[in-house]
């Protein structure tokens, strides 16, 4: 369930992050209350919607143009958010999640680290899937297995990962000049490796990824990255 953006950071959904407005500039300073119970018309499931057309700029340790897809992945259209420096708009990656019937998938990730930009390599995630309907304060393990295949070799390699993933609330935040009133705020340890520290991300409805926090195993900030600018909102 791990979305690895160019410098390999780990972002909770992929496995991310993403997200736009009316044209507007913005700051990233961002303003959190305490996780509450959800109002009767947030769902869990609403911060997962991803809005194809929306677009906006990263800042923190990723400075970056977020922009929302839907493409072909593995047979199917899926909604995801491509990411590309700020500087270039060259995508570096794109990654898949969207709300299904049974669940939350997290599907994977196109990466184009080619010289030329072209793709690289794919990460297919199997059994990367939240509940549909996480109640506030709920946590699950996911066991679940990437398989990532190397196009300019054809290589393949699957490797198992575990996460264990608190929902803790619904969040009022600021970022880039918009209110998010229904955030959800979600933590993410690697029970195997507790070194790795603690991930909290806040996730919005059309948006997808708006803030991510990770903390090292010393507790210590090992990176931060948040919605800055928001350029495009259909």
């Amino acid at each position: 369930m791990s979305m690895k953006f160019p410098q390999n950071k780990s972002l909770l959904f992929t496995a991310a992050a993403c997200a736009a407005l009316t044209a507007c500039g913005g700051g990233g300073s961002s303003s959190t209350s305490e996780p509450t119970a959800a109002p009767a018309a947030a769902t869990f499931a609403d911060c997962f919607v991803i809005t194809p057309g929306v677009i906006y700029t990263t800042t923190g340790d990723l400075k970056e143009k977020i922009v929302g897809v839907k493409e072909s992945f593995e047979g199917a259209e899926r909604t995801g958010i491509a990411v590309a420096p700020v500087a270039t708009g060259v995508r570096d990656a794109v990654a898949f999640w969207s709300p299904e019937a049974d669940g939350i998938h997290f599907w994977g990730q196109v990466n184009y680290n080619n010289a030329d930009h072209s793709a690289s390599s794919k990460d297919v995630s199997q059994g990367n899937v939240l509940p549909l309907t996480m109640q506030v304060g709920q946590s699950v393990t996911l066991d679940y297995t990437e398989t990532s295949t190397f196009f300019n070799d054809g290589t393949t390699s699957t490797q198992p990962l575990k996460a264990t993933v608190t929902f803790e609330g619904f969040e009022t935040v600021t970022f880039g000049g918009k209110t998010f009133d229904n955030a959800c705020r979600i933590k993410t340890v690697d029970p195997t490796h507790p070194q790795d520290g603690v991930s909290t991300d806040w996730y919005a409805k059309g948006f997808g990824l708006i803030h991510s926090h990770q903390l090292d195993g010393a507790g210590n900030v090992a990176f931060d990255m948040a919605l800055d600018t928001i350029i495009a909102q259909p």
